[in-house]
């Protein structure tokens, strides 16, 4: 095997291993209610640390190689800015709640029914779907069910609010936004 120049060579497996949890993290972060920035800003640095690393690698090597021999290789290279281009588009659209959500919302509708109807008022948490649901209540015209699987200073959740109207507690630390369908995207602010 011929001993190939470091400058010359693609990006290694530690460098796509690294790639691929700094995105599966990235994309756990947009996937909630809302996007957790605590955990975007955490992310940023190692976005930074991995770009710049990815860009030194690619002038050196072409410096070194040239042009020509750097193209042969350009799908190894190119490779990591796919990656994140893609990231981008799926971000973008919300690619992450939305499968999350679809996988989800089933036994959150089930279980905010029951909420809803006044049978149980549950501060436990379980598991509903995807979502680490820590507790629910009932609330004008539906049901609050709050996300807890992300520690953050802010109150995140669904709202399951089948009348298509925002209870007469939203503006007051409590913020609905039309979802999808009879779901509502919720926040509120722990008291401290």
């Amino acid at each position: 095997m011929q001993d190939v120049k470091w400058s010359e060579r693609p990006p290694r497996r530690w460098y796509f291993a690294a790639l691929a949890v700094v995105t599966l993290i990235s994309l756990y972060g947009a996937s909630g209610p809302v996007w957790n920035f605590q955990l975007v800003l955490l992310m940023l640095p190692a976005w930074m640390v991995l770009g710049l690393h990815w860009l030194v690698r690619t002038a050196v090597a072409v410096g070194s190689m040239g042009r020509a021999a750097a193209r042969r290789q350009w799908l190894r290279w190119m490779s990591a800015p796919l990656v994140v281009l893609g990231l981008v588009v799926v971000l973008a659209v919300d690619g992450p709640m939305w499968v999350r959500f679809t996988l989800s919302e089933p036994s959150m509708q089930a279980y905010a029914k029951t909420i809803a109807a006044g049978n149980e008022i549950d501060r436990s948490c379980r598991w509903l779907g995807l979502y680490h649901v820590c507790w629910g209540e009932p609330v004008e015209g539906g049901a609050l069910l709050v996300v807890g699987d992300i520690p953050s200073i802010q109150t995140m959740g669904f709202a399951w609010l089948p009348g298509g109207q925002e209870p007469s507690d939203a503006g007051y630390e409590n913020y609905y936004t039309p979802f999808t369908g009879t779901w509502w995207d919720w926040q509120g602010w722990d008291s401290l």
